[in-house]
């Protein structure tokens, strides 16, 4: 397990890298609780999701996407989400089904830390992808 922060700290390292290549075609809108950095998380829980949105949304679409990266905790758990505005539902069409290796090891990951306390929920909208994850408060790393 590692701090949320430092994952935050990895995928805002990623997402400068991503910005060279894409640059105003990439919009990142934070929307991080400041009190939910020391929390504990699985390493590298968002990275994946954050790539996935770059592949389907921004890289496809000719004026790009915003990606939003939220977390909070709510009901005694940790809830996390990271969230695109691009082809979404159309996309499954268009691309077909991918594998889904991401998604299912990180769901993987996620049972393993937590088993059924955890949950991964995966939204295609008509705009868009949203992917939800709640995990149990992870003691606070100091």
């Amino acid at each position: 397990l590692v701090k949320l922060a430092d994952e935050l700290s990895a995928i805002e390292a990623y997402l400068a890298l991503q910005k060279t290549r894409f640059g105003n075609k990439l919009k990142v809108d934070w929307k991080i609780d400041q009190n939910i950095r020391q929390h504990l998380i699985p390493a590298l829980l968002l990275q994946p999701l954050v790539e996935n949105a770059i592949k389907y949304a921004v890289a496809t679409q000719q004026q790009g996407a915003t990606i939003t990266i939220a977390g909070q905790t709510q009901n005694g758990q940790l809830c996390l989400q990271v969230e695109d505005d691009g082809p979404g539902e159309h996309a499954i069409k268009q691309l077909g089904q991918s594998s889904g290796v991401g998604l299912t090891n990180i769901q993987n990951r996620l049972s393993q830390h937590f088993g059924n306390a955890a949950s991964l929920v995966v939204q295609a909208r008509q705009q868009g992808f949203l992917v939800s994850i709640q995990l149990p408060l992870q003691g606070v790393a100091g």
